[in-house]
This record gives structure tokens, sequence and C-alpha cells, in this order.
């Protein structure tokens, strides 16, 4: 009896760390991600501070947007949101990694 559990705990121990290595990559990927959309927040609130002349643009024709952008690209792509794209799609292995983690207590 004892045996048959130690032999059940063995093998939990060695399907967690075979578990723990598959997703490895994943928790790596997930923070380079975690770090790439901390700095689109960032660089998107430095850039957003104060009345500038990238935050004062409200609605404009299609014809004044292709302008801004053959004039400065940056700035057309920031008022268009570009830094909100990064963050949404960095964040997407950071949701999941989270998920991976707390997979057993949330199922359980």
């Amino acid at each position: 009896m004892q045996s048959t559990s130690s032999m059940e705990m063995l093998r939990w121990e060695s399907n967690a760390t075979a578990d723990h290595s598959l997703w490895k990559n994943l928790y790596q990927v997930a923070f380079v991600a975690a770090l790439l959309a901390l700095s689109a927040n960032l660089a998107d609130v430095v850039l957003g501070v104060g009345e500038n002349d990238i935050t004062t643009y409200g609605s404009k024709s299609a014809i004044e947007w292709f302008a801004l952008l053959e004039d400065d690209w940056f700035k057309g792509l920031y008022v268009l949101g570009i830094l909100n794209i990064v963050y949404i799609m960095s964040m997407i292995p950071v949701y999941f990694a989270i998920v991976v983690v707390h997979r057993h207590s949330i199922w359980v």
C-alpha cells in the first residue's frame, strides 16, 4: 500500500517536471512580451503627456491622414494607436502563460 502511493507520487512529480520543462519557453516568451507591453505603455504615457501636436489631431479626412503619415510616419502611426496595438498583441502570451500557470487551481 505504501509503495503504491509512493509510486504515484513519483509519477506525479516526474509529470510535473516534464510539464514544467514543456512550458518553460512559454514563460520566457511571456516575460519578454510583458517587458514589451510595459515599454509600449510607458512610451504612450510619455508621448501623450501635455498638449502637443501629436495628441491634438482629432478628426481628419483620409487625405490628411495620409499626408501626416508621409510627413512623419511615427507621428501618424502613434495617432492611429500603434502603441496600443503593440500593447494588446504583446499581452496575449502573458495572459496565456497566466492561464497555464493556474490551470490546476482553475479546473480542480
